[in-house]
């Protein structure tokens, strides 16, 4: 097989929905068990008490239960995106050109912020949750803090949507000159 049909092969293969749908999935899982152990275990530990069995000993199973549903419920709405995104990136335009690269880095931009920007809801009903309860209970600091990742996925998911957004605008504007 020559260099020239072979690369076209390899190009048509990454580019279609399917190799979409698998790489974007493994991609969301990957930044969701990150934001999960960051909300579980990390921030806790940074934030509240060293000792993690301490803290969820302090938790009612439905707090816990709830956790655990939030982050469930996280991976399935991301998913679903996923799915929506790679049919929606049967796009018209030929593979290999440069507006169906534009939308491609534009449909990733749009995904991982979205998917960053949903671990916020997660991340503070979590991390309320157990601070209230650690006031209650007379253990927690005089203030409730957040760590670094935290304010990672709360600044960077937005500002990824905010990037896509202003690209895909410009896009339009750009296929409605020069079609």
């Amino acid at each position: 097989m020559g260099c020239a049909r072979q690369g076209a092969v390899m190009a048509s293969a990454v580019d279609g929905p399917r190799a979409f749908r698998r790489v974007a999935s493994a991609a969301v899982v990957l930044l969701g068990l990150l934001a999960f152990s960051n909300i579980f275990v990390w921030e806790p530990q940074q934030t509240l008490h060293p000792d993690l069995g301490f803290i969820y000993s302090r938790l009612d199973p439905s707090q816990i239960a709830v956790f655990a549903a939030l982050a469930v419920a996280w991976f399935a709405a991301n998913l679903v995106i996923v799915r929506a995104f790679a049919t929606a990136s049967r796009s018209r335009t030929p593979r290999g050109s440069g507006i169906r690269r534009w939308d491609s880095a534009n449909a990733w931009a749009l995904l991982l912020g979205v998917a960053a920007s949903g671990t916020i809801i997660a991340d503070t009903t979590v991390g309320f949750a157990m601070y209230f309860r650690a006031q209650d209970e007379g253990w927690a600091p005089p203030v409730g803090t957040a760590n670094a990742l935290s304010l990672v996925f709360t600044v960077g998911g937005p500002a990824l949507i905010l990037a896509a957004a202003l690209s895909i605008a410009v896009r339009f504007a750009v296929v409605a000159r020069h079609p």
